[in-house]
């Protein structure tokens, strides 16, 4: 193949109807695959201009960044799941000098680096840097950098504080009251943040050794305070240069752990008004009960996105059928472009930068009322289709249809065709089906 070859117009493949294009292997909610199939396809950097820089930044200056907002790790990415002894395991790399993965960022708005990838490392610095872990479960706690290194220093203050004046031996009132403040912030820490402060050890053979970093005396603090950690600044100066850094950052994470297709969305698109309605949207009650447990890979806040770019994508038409001598009404997928769902989730999070906060919010309410009107979820004795529950929220926009649903009559639709496992396929074709057959069986309900 020649350069020209690879700066060609990198056309998209048409999707066939095979039956490996399925798309659902398993069609309950709460599975964490990944339906999308075109994961490693990254057309949109063929043409772009593209550059980067590596700079070797100091590990103080690395946290400031964190704990000022220079470097973001949006809200929506991935929590932090390492567990404790990667924590230590990193330190121990950075103290022995043993060459560390980088952080790659991009530029974004206000001229902010956005952290895509090493993020767990950058969090995993924070805490080991300030003798800080969880206190238990993370799940409903994420890194808030400022506030928690505010705290932080706080404490160290008056840590220092209470030292000198137990050396010193001054007024033990003092040291009470210094004593009290630094139990309260103790108290914010854990209660806020699910954070306490914690010491790190290593394996020696067949004994821990503590290498917290608060362990270390003052010179030696300082010293790993000046260690360089590697930082890689990705620019794209094309038009389309969101599409394009997550394409970069597909190709970056096309080893080892991957990144879902919608964490890197998510890293793209997380300054959009959408991707926070689509954030608030994923604590609905119902949708909780329908989805289940949290995805910490975002698969639940796909699966919402994926249902808005639909239904934004269709439109109700009326089909001759040469049988009958009359016409019904069909729903078609209206999209300029090849057919796939990280294509029109993609296009639907480009065009929602034009659109202001009212009109993001206008299309999120109406899937928000979808939710809310499923009554039923808790007695029902099976989890719903995906390809369903897409199609049904479809079709109520299509028809108005505000009224409440039962899921145990969402659930009867999946004995249908076109929702039957081996029938649910990717392509243009399959889904114009599905959301057809939705179509009648709403009406069928409204008119019965």
């Amino acid at each position: 193949m020649s350069l020209q070859d690879l700066l060609g117009d990198g056309m998209d493949e048409e999707i066939t109807e095979e039956k490996e294009d399925l798309e659902y292997q398993n069609p309950l909610f709460g599975e964490e695959e990944d339906d999308e199939k075109d994961h490693y396809k990254t057309n949109n950097i063929l043409k772009a201009e593209i550059s980067h820089y590596t700079n070797g930044l100091q590990v103080e200056s690395v946290i400031n960044s964190l704990e000022s907002g220079f470097y973001v790790i949006p809200k929506f990415q991935r929590r932090f799941v390492w567990k404790k002894e990667q924590v230590a395991n990193l330190a121990l790399s950075i103290i022995k000098d043993v060459p560390i993965p980088p952080l790659y960022l991009y530029l974004g708005d206000n001229k902010r680096h956005v952290i895509l990838d090493g993020q767990q490392r950058a969090t995993a610095i924070f805490l080991y840097f300030n003798n800080l872990w969880y206190s238990g479960t993370r799940e409903y706690h994420r890194i808030e950098f400022k506030k928690i290194g505010t705290l932080n220093k706080t404490v160290l203050e008056l840590e220092d504080q209470l030292e000198k004046i137990k050396q010193e031996k001054k007024s033990k009132s003092d040291a009470l009251e210094l004593k009290k403040q630094i139990k309260e912030i103790y108290g914010e820490l854990k209660e806020n943040y699910g954070i306490v402060r914690s010491k790190f050890y290593i394996d020696d053979n067949d004994t821990k050794r503590e290498i917290t970093f608060s362990s270390f005396d003052q010179e030696e603090q300082d010293f790993l305070f000046r260690k360089r950690i590697d930082i890689t600044v990705v620019e794209c100066r094309s038009k389309n240069a969101q599409r394009v850094y997550a394409d970069i950052f597909k190709l970056l994470n096309s080893g080892g752990k991957l990144l879902g297709t919608q964490e890197i969305r998510n890293g793209i698109y997380w300054e959009l008004s959408l991707y926070d309605e689509l954030f608030e949207l994923n604590k609905n009650i119902n949708w909780r009960m329908v989805y289940g447990k949290e995805s910490p890979y975002s698969k639940d806040i796909e699966i919402l996105l994926k249902m808005l770019a639909l239904n934004h994508f269709t439109v109700l038409s009326k089909e001759d059928n040469l049988y009958l001598k009359e016409s019904e009404e069909v729903i078609e997928v209206s999209f300029n472009g090849t057919f796939n769902w990280s294509n029109i989730m993609e296009e639907y999070s480009s065009i929602s930068e034009m659109w202001d906060t009212h009109e993001v919010k206008k299309e999120v309410e109406r899937l928000k009322t979808y939710l809310n009107n499923i009554q039923g979820i808790q007695d029902a004795a099976k989890k719903c289709n995906k390809a369903v529950f897409e199609a049904v929220f479809v079709v109520t926009c299509k028809l108005d249809y505000t009224s409440e649903i039962g899921y145990e009559w969402l659930c009867s639709l999946e004995e249908e065709e076109e929702f039957q496992k081996g029938n649910v396929l990717s392509n243009k074709k399959s889904v114009e089906m599905r959301l057809t057959k939705a179509l009648k069986k709403l009406k069928e309900k409204i008119n019965a």
